[in-house]
């Protein structure tokens, strides 16, 4: 017999209802914070939905910035034609002791912080995010939060990008990052990625030799759905500090520096 797992519980648990449990938004301003509850590995993630109000002392939070759909071209290629939104949400967690379906690429997102959060400040508790934080079945609440995102993005402590989990290339290609963040703008511009992947050997002028999977990697991470969406120019302009995330590694983009 097929050992029972603990998201077998979640079948028996009543749908989120954000009007039953006191989480409508009846105020200007007035939005909701998730916070993500620690779990043991194979647990199931557990998230509490709290409303705050932009004009009052809401707690610090995090905005998260990251795509619905899946997180890598090969993912997407995977994914059958003209699957929507709404059909991709098949991944249960429990928010406010109520079953919530979400999409594989925030589940894993969700399950990364809940079990071993990479993120330096762990005083922020709170969240926004936005296919939680917001009705999705409320067409009035969502035309009027999405009014409210630059305002909610603003006023983050950080905003968290979520690139997916991570693979076997991923290191090499932050590691590579990393330390291209040393050279100046005109080095940096010098390199075209494409090109480079060709190559068997490219001495870059940091002075050392990659091979060309250091720069396929490269490439791969940069090539995620992320760096495909619109919204992504005004998340990233209007957050005070970014933070990049691919699984449990971290990516500078650059945010502070002049």
């Amino acid at each position: 017999m097929k050992p029972a797992s603990p998201y077998d519980a979640l079948e028996t648990e009543p749908p989120l209802d954000y009007s039953v449990l006191s989480l409508e938004l009846c105020k200007p301003k007035d939005f909701r914070l998730l916070e993500v509850r620690r779990t043991y590995e194979g647990g199931v993630i557990k998230c509490d939905l709290r409303v705050e109000n932009l004009e009052n002392n809401y707690p610090k939070y995090r905005a998260l910035s990251y795509t619905w759909g899946p997180a890598t071209r090969h993912e997407l290629d995977r994914l059958p034609g003209g699957a929507s939104d709404n059909e991709q949400r098949k991944h249960g967690i429990l928010c406010n002791q109520q079953l919530l379906l979400v999409t594989k690429n925030l589940y894993d997102f969700l399950q990364q912080l809940s079990q071993a959060s990479p993120l330096e400040n762990e005083a922020i508790r709170y969240f926004w995010i936005d296919s939680i934080c917001i009705n999705q079945e409320d067409p009035d609440e969502r035309a009027s939060q999405v009014n409210m995102m630059s305002d909610i993005y603003r006023h983050a402590e950080e905003v968290v990008i979520w690139l997916g989990k991570s693979d076997e290339d991923t290191t090499l290609a932050c590691n590579l990052v990393k330390k291209l963040g040393y050279l100046s703008q005109n080095e940096r511009d010098s390199l075209d990625l494409e090109s480079l992947r060709s190559k068997e050997n490219i001495t870059t002028p940091l002075g050392e030799s990659h091979t060309s999977a250091h720069w396929k990697a490269v490439v791969e991470l940069f090539g995620r759905t992320w760096f495909t969406r619109a919204w992504v120019v005004q998340e990233y302009v209007l957050a005070r500090d970014v933070v990049v995330l691919c699984g449990s590694l971290t990516l500078d983009l650059y945010k502070n520096q002049p």
